[in-house]
Formats: C-alpha cells, structure tokens, sequence
C-alpha cells in the first residue's frame, strides 16, 4: 500500500525471487514472467502469482548453420521444461528479438512459425533446434539463440497442505517497499524426478 510516489503501474520482475525452507533445507522460488498490476483504492494486489521451484540461468548460443540439424545443447541436468524460454536476437548489433514457443507435433506449422523443437540426447541432456524454413520458421547465421530456465530439485519441492508454506522476498518491486512474507494460497506441488532412461522405454 502506498508505495513511493504512488504510480499507475507496478512490475514484479521476471524471476524474483522468493524464498522459503522446506524440511531444513533452502529453496528459491521464482516468477516465470513479469506481471504488471495497477491499483486499486491505493492498494497494489499481485494475486494469485504462480511461483516455480528452481535456480534460474540463461546461454546464449550463436547460429553458424541454420537449420534442423544444428543443435544447441542446454548444459545442465534436471532443468525444468516448462519453464524454457527462448528468444532469438537478429545480431550481435541488432538487438530485436523475436520469442519462440516449443512444438509439441508438426500439425499447423508453416514457413514462418515462430517455434523451436526439443529432444534429449544420448548423454541425457535437452537440446533445441529450429525449423527449415518448410516446417518451422529458418533462422539466420548470426542470429543469437537466448535460452532461460530453471534448474529444479523436484520432487523435493514439494510441500504438504498440513502445514502453512511461507516465503519471504526482499527489494520485491525494485524499491519503496520492504521485506515482505508471503503466505502461499495453494502450497507447493507437482514437483517431479527426472524420468530414467528405462522409465521412459516403458
């Protein structure tokens, strides 16, 4: 309430992090997108923001051979998959950037789809590729590949609804208001391991 110079906007930026324990043990929950809310009644209400489990990290990779057969390798392990977010960028100079969603199936897809493909190789990590410019919307040499996620713990985030899951934030809007606690409106679920290699061939 009543933050510094009252403006008609305020921002939770993309992966703020919050923070709470879990058992003994410290974990860091983010927002996977930036969420802009405006007042009401001089009352600024962020509700119902979903926070995921997970260090954030992003690479950057550079485009030599566009094309299917070029694949960027994420370079950790138990990543999140849905919280992939991929942007291109036209150049090192050229800083427009153009979001890409993941393609479940091929269905629909033309020439100029925004999309990209993922798979896991055979040392067990994801790696992306983009379309051919029939399927899927070709890159161009020298576009950057901008990849953000999470790398999650699992199932060890998970949270039982018996007790009352809290989190604290600090410098939450970037100034003007204090440390905050927060009490979760639904605790913390759905957290899983990665699936085995003889899992998934059954």
């Amino acid at each position: 309430t009543n933050p510094t110079n009252n403006p008609a906007s305020l921002t939770l930026n993309q992966y703020t992090p919050f923070n709470t324990a879990i058992n003994g043990r410290n974990f860091t929950f983010v927002n996977l997108d930036p969420v802009t809310i405006s007042p009401n009644g001089g009352v600024y209400n962020f509700a119902n923001v979903q926070l995921t489990e997970g260090a954030p990290l992003q690479y950057t990779y550079t485009v030599y051979n566009p094309g299917p057969s070029e694949k960027y390798v994420i370079p950790n392990l138990n990543i999140d998959t849905t919280s992939i977010r991929v942007v291109v960028q036209n150049s090192l100079t050229d800083l427009t950037t153009t979001a890409y969603t993941l393609a479940d199936d091929t269905v629909g897809l033309t020439a100029t789809s925004n999309v990209f493909f993922m798979e896991m190789n055979p040392q067990e990590y994801f790696q992306l590729y983009f379309g051919d410019g029939v399927i899927g919307n070709k890159l161009v040499k020298n576009n950057l590949v901008v990849v953000s996620y999470l790398v999650s713990n699992g199932s060890l985030g998970n949270v039982s609804n018996n007790i009352i899951q809290e989190f604290t934030t600090s410098n939450l809007i970037g100034g003007g208001i204090p440390d905050s606690t927060i009490t979760a409106v639904i605790n913390s679920t759905g957290g899983s391991d990665a699936e085995t290699i003889d899992q998934i061939k059954f």
